[in-house]
């Protein structure tokens, strides 16, 4: 469940929210697609499915998954098996990166969600596409997501200018 959790964070940049209204009727094994409900205000999105998480997801419907009723794809490892919250979701990230040793100065799901925007930005993927699939209906609110990319803001400042003595 976990590394489901994990694939679906790193792969996608969806807040943990998302991951728990996921549900199994959202998966589009035919087509290749994954929907993520809108959230916030923005919009739904429709994505193709990584074969990596696609893997991981199987993996846990095999092996992990609860015997339920339930159509929600994450859920709870105890009885009464229920969809897990943003905050179970974001505890289980945390919970990874201590396992890990990752530094970071955040650990919850949405370091992932930025590291995720900032991974796309690198890559050079454009802040409208960013925004689209964030989900976000704003530009300025996918601008957060690069103040912290210093090494590529230092690309567009103009070098200081000297300073004539007279």
């Amino acid at each position: 469940r976990d590394y489901a959790i994990l694939h679906l964070l790193l792969a996608y940049g969806v807040r943990a929210q998302q991951i728990g209204l996921l549900g199994l009727d959202d998966i589009d094994w035919r087509d290749g697609t994954l929907r993520f409900a809108a959230l916030k205000g923005g919009r739904a999105i429709t994505v193709p499915l990584i074969p990596a998480v696609g893997e991981a997801i199987l993996a846990y419907l095999r092996d992990g998954r609860p015997t339920t009723d339930s159509r929600r794809l994450i859920l709870s490892s105890h009885p009464p098996f229920r969809p897990l919250t943003p905050t179970a979701i974001s505890g289980r990230v945390t919970w990874a990166f201590a396992q890990t040793g990752v530094p970071s100065p955040h650990h919850g799901s949405h370091a992932l969600r930025h590291a995720w925007a900032t991974r796309m930005l690198d890559q050079g993927r454009s802040l409208k596409t960013i925004s689209d699939l964030l989900g976000h209906r704003n530009l300025d609110t996918t601008r957060l997501y690069t103040k912290v990319d210093i090494r590529r803001l230092s690309t567009v400042g103009l070098a200081w200018p000297e300073e004539k003595i007279q």
